[in-house]
């Protein structure tokens, strides 16, 4: 069934009084934030929650497990494209509607989005009273027939893609603007756990004290008897006050790859 079907199905739907469902709203356009605020609040069973930032997002999905997400094509930090792809390979995550809203008129990635399971696309300036009944209502109702993840609270996880081993050694951090790769701002953190795909941060601290605005990748250097002129390129996926962050690998080579590995065989 089609999802313009589906609208249509649904255009009379209300929620239920026992259902409180989570709409997380990741945009840092005020004008947007106001408009579809003032559009969703009249469903009381609605909570909204918002994100400023692509960081932010994905720890608000990591923590909060929102029933949809509603992405600006422009947040800062994170780039949409990476937040979309890490959601929909978590399996802790992927279940979460993603409704993507573009500026312009055309979307330059939007055919690969789609492959990606991104239910609408929405063009900003498009976005009226009947956003709430045609598109946001019909997804949250079939988060209710749909069963969602494994978990029994909000951010307790239960399973993991790949196994974890404890570690407490320092890491250099550099965070690399995307745009600009000259542009890099540096830090520390000690690294607690890793596995094949990503990491656990501790104390993470950088020279500014400020995460940057603009998309960035985090690359991870470690020169250590356990990791021997270690070295990776990552993205933030999950971010906790004090600098507790989860990391997921983006690029690592072989070489590395298998240091790791080695770790899981003592």
């Amino acid at each position: 069934m089609t999802n313009s079907n589906n609208a249509e199905m649904f255009s009379n739907l209300s929620l239920s009084a026992e259902s409180v469902w989570d709409v997380l709203i990741a945009s840092c356009d005020a004008k947007f934030l106001l408009k579809i605020n003032s559009i969703i609040s009249s469903e009381e069973q609605i909570r909204i929650i918002s994100a400023t930032s692509g960081c932010e997002t994905l720890t608000s999905c990591a923590k909060l497990l929102p029933d949809v997400l509603i992405l600006d094509e422009d947040i800062p930090g994170i780039p949409p494209k990476l937040i979309i792809e890490c959601l929909k390979n978590d399996t802790d995550l992927n279940s979460i509607k993603i409704i993507f809203c573009y500026g312009s008129s055309k979307t330059t990635h939007k055919q690969e989005l789609k492959e990606q399971g991104i239910e609408y696309f929405c063009k900003k300036t498009d976005i009226d009273n009947s956003f709430l009944k045609k598109k946001l209502l019909p997804l949250l109702y079939t988060t209710s027939i749909s069963p969602r993840h494994n978990v029994t609270n909000h951010g307790q996880y239960h399973e993991r893609r790949w196994p974890r081993t404890s570690l407490n050694i320092a890491a250099q951090v550099e965070m690399v603007m995307v745009h600009d790769p000259d542009q890099v701002e540096h830090g520390m953190a000690f690294l607690k756990d890793i596995s094949r795909g990503g990491a656990f941060l501790s104390m993470l601290k950088l020279n500014t004290s400020l995460v940057p605005y603009e998309p960035y990748f985090v690359r991870l250097k470690i020169d250590n008897p356990q990791l021997k002129k270690w070295e990776a390129e990552s993205m933030i996926v999950r971010f906790n006050p004090g600098g507790s962050t989860g990391i997921e690998f983006l690029n690592i080579s072989k070489k590395d790859q298998l240091q790791i590995a080695k770790l899981f065989d003592k």
